[in-house]
């Protein structure tokens, strides 16, 4: 192996081992997981385990040729990491302890690797279900098998060998006002690694200082609101106190106030209301896992935070609670990212909807219309062709056949399945309309809940899907006509948040089209088309996409001067 290979190993695995601990609090800052790779030492049998199975899941990832971008930034082993600190914070090193360690590290890999599918792929985190998932099967299972015997150790931790060092933090506390509060809140900071004293969160704090100071102050604000819902509710304290859950309102408080969510005075007033359903949630489910012999950790925030982000990515449009969508892995720099963006994208939405058309069309009528865009149906709009006089037809113009958009493909707006198609209306004749049938031959996308296109006055029997159907971006899925209420064809187009023939409409940017005016195109992104525009969709070519296909990971050979010379395609840090 030659030395840039060996160096290129070295960085890919050794940024894996590191990043691997900063994950855990949303992170990728180096000395911040310097600090944390240092506490988990403060129980050396921890500490060597956590390394351990991070190594034991890099070498298996790697094996079986798994995404070398998510080993480097430590995607796939931060859970394996929590895991075998666990694992060697309450069991004796033996040959036993060894097996159930490769085991439970290839196991949390793999069941990573699923969440990922499951989850990530659909926009959802997956936390620390894997560190949860994998621990459960080993405390439930592991016992069953006489041969693998975990022996409960006793803690190899600092504090017994320099109990002044501990100590004299404690009792600095000790003096401070509202000690109690205090020593809980670093307590439970310290638990994240299972380091249950103040030094271990103090310095845990000061890392996520060094990290973020938003993401420092929510984890002082969620943990507040936790322990005052406790207190003025007469919560079992005992629950907080003896294990130390309580980091379960930090970890939330910092993934809801400004990590998944862009920082703001509504995300950091939502959390009173969500510390106290986390609260709740502990309390709940406290019970029951006691019941069954099992520690709860982290679920309450795993549960809590997914269902939260789940529904807030159902939402049409943005209500303040901005949910983060290119990760900086810093609040700071999310904040600033969106702020950046307001201006350049102020109409940017979660769902991305495209002409429903091919090729230049006009806008015959637009929002609000002098003829039917009128009150609960004001924003749609009709498309039609024109030629170079602005005619919508060719002489006569007495015939459908005479009008250019007659017949013209109709293609689906965004991603979606079809959920209503209403197909066997006539055409009218020129100058004549179906006020019975008054939307004619219409086709209904879903493209998310409560998020719909009505695409109407279709020609008969020109359906290329049907109801129940995955379409794309861009497919035909029909031909334009002239049913229902449509005195010459065209094709009426509007955005709904229910299923319905007759739903009210509402208003919704477009993502990206052009308009074109004096032989000019003029590019604009997540704005409304309006009245009298020739608009079209924003095409793509082979050369452009080839000569801009830089995707992270991707590498390119060039020969220069009789030399190959190697470009790597890197992630942004």
């Amino acid at each position: 192996m030659n030395t840039n290979n060996s160096n290129t190993l070295l960085k890919v695995y050794g940024n894996g081992l590191l990043n691997s601990y900063s994950q855990i609090f949303f992170s990728n800052n180096k000395t911040f997981a310097v600090l944390l790779l240092i506490i988990s030492f403060f129980d050396l049998g921890a500490g060597l385990s956590g390394v351990l199975s991070v190594i034991i899941s890099q070498i298996t990832a790697k094996l079986f040729n798994f995404n070398e971008e998510l080993i480097k930034d430590g995607t796939y082993t931060y859970n394996t990491l929590m895991v075998g600190i666990a694992l060697g914070m309450f069991y004796d090193f033996n040959f036993s302890f060894f097996v159930i360690l490769v085991i439970t590290s290839i196991l949390t890999l793999f069941i990573t690797i699923w969440f990922i599918t499951v989850l990530a792929k659909k926009g959802l985190p997956f936390l620390s279900l894997p560190f949860l998932f994998g621990i459960w099967i080993i405390i439930l299972g592991a016992p069953n098998f006489s041969a693998l015997q975990l022996n409960p150790k006793e803690i190899l931790s600092l504090a017994k060998w320099f109990p002044e060092l501990f100590s004299s933090v404690t009792n600095s506390i000790g003096s401070l006002p509202f000690a109690d509060v205090i020593h809980l809140y670093f307590r439970s900071l310290g638990a994240i690694f299972f380091q249950y004293n103040d030094l271990a969160g103090l310095i845990i704090a000061i890392g996520i200082l060094i990290y973020s100071r938003i993401a420092f102050g929510l984890s002082i604000v969620g943990f507040s609101i936790g322990f005052a819902f406790y207190h003025f509710f007469g919560g079992d304290f005992s629950q907080l106190i003896y294990s130390y859950i309580g980091f379960n309102f930090i970890l939330t408080a910092i993934a809801l106030g400004g990590f998944f969510v862009v920082p703001s005075k509504k995300s950091y007033l939502m959390l009173f209301f969500i510390i106290p359903v986390i609260a709740l949630s502990i309390s709940s489910l406290h019970t029951l896992f006691s019941y069954i012999g099992l520690p709860l950790y982290s679920l309450p925030f795993n549960i809590i935070t997914i269902i939260f982000l789940a529904t807030m990515a159902t939402r049409s449009k943005d209500s303040g609670i901005t949910l983060v969508t290119l990760q900086q892995f810093s609040p700071e720099k999310n904040h600033y990212k969106h702020l950046n963006s307001v201006n350049r994208f102020k109409n940017n939405t979660y769902y991305h909807l495209h002409l429903p058309v091919m090729g230049e069309w006009h806008i015959s009528q637009g929002h609000n219309g002098v003829i039917t865009h009128k009150e609960d149906w004001q924003y749609a709009w009709d498309f039609d062709v024109l030629d170079e006089d602005k005619k919508s037809y060719q002489s006569p113009g007495n015939d459908l056949k005479d009008y250019f958009c007659y017949d013209l493909p109709v293609v689906a707006s965004s991603e979606g399945y079809i959920v209503e198609i209403f197909d066997g209306i006539e055409d009218n004749k020129i100058n004549e309309v179906n006020l019975k049938k008054n939307w004619g031959n219409t086709i209904i996308i879903k493209h998310g809940e409560h998020f719909y296109t009505k695409l109407s006055h279709i020609k008969k029997g020109s359906f290329k899907v049907k109801k129940g159907d995955y379409v794309t971006k861009g497919q035909v899925i029909a031909s334009c006509g002239s049913s229902g209420r449509s005195p010459e064809p065209h094709l009426h187009f509007q955005l709904q948040t229910t299923p319905y023939i007759d739903s009210k409409t509402i208003e919704f940017p477009l993502a990206y089209y052009l308009r074109k005016e004096n032989n000019k195109y003029h590019f604009h992104c997540f704005d409304i088309p309006k009245e009298n525009e020739i608009v079209s969709n924003v095409k793509t070519t082979k050369l452009l996409t080839e000569a801009f296909d830089f995707v992270p990971g991707k590498t390119f050979y060039f020969n220069y001067k009789g030399k190959k010379v190697k470009w790597e395609v890197l992630p942004t840090q």
